[in-house]
C-alpha cells in the first residue's frame, strides 16, 4: 500500500461520489493536511460524512471547487468539530459560496465583502475562521 511507503499530506481526489463513505471513514485521512475533491459530484449529504469524520481533525486545506453542494452542506462544515483546525475552504462554483471575496484594483485589497450566506453561517454559528480570506 502506498501510505506504507510514503508520508502522504496532499491528496487530489477525483470520482469519490461513489465510495466517499468509506472514503471519509478511512483512517489514512488522518495526517492529510490538503485535500482537494473537485468536481466529484459531492452534495449536501456527503459534506455530512466529511463534517462527521473523527480522521479529518488536522486537515487545514480543502478545496470542494465544482460541485453540488449547497447550504446545509455549508452548514455541516460549518459547525463540525472535528474540522477544528480547517482555516481555508474553497466552494467555488457550487450552489452555495459562503466565503469571503475581495475587491482588488491594481493588487491593492479595495473591500472584503463577505456573502449574505456566510453572515448567515456566522450569525448561527459564531466567527468561522475558514470563511474569511484573511485566515488564508
Amino acid at each position: 500500500m502506498l501510505f506504507n511507503k510514503t508520508p502522504i499530506r496532499h491528496l487530489n481526489l477525483t470520482s469519490v461520489e461513489p465510495v466517499a463513505d468509506e472514503l471519509f471513514q478511512s483512517p489514512h485521512l488522518c495526517k492529510i493536511i490538503t485535500l482537494a475533491l473537485a468536481e466529484c459530484k459531492l452534495t449536501d449529504s456527503h459534506m455530512k460524512l466529511l463534517a462527521e469524520s473523527p480522521y479529518l481533525g488536522e486537515l487545514p486545506w480543502l478545496s470542494l471547487v465544482l460541485n453540488n453542494i449547497g447550504m446545509t452542506g455549508a452548514e455541516y462544515l460549518a459547525q463540525s468539530e472535528g474540522l477544528g483546525k480547517l482555516s481555508y475552504v474553497n466552494l467555488y462554483g457550487n450552489e452555495v459560496d459562503p466565503t469571503e471575496y475581495l475587491v482588488v484594483d491594481q493588487g491593492v485589497i479595495l473591500e472584503r465583502i463577505l456573502p449574505g450566506e456566510g453572515e448567515e453561517l456566522e450569525a448561527r454559528f459564531g466567527p468561522i475562521y475558514w470563511l474569511n480570506s484573511e485566515s488564508v
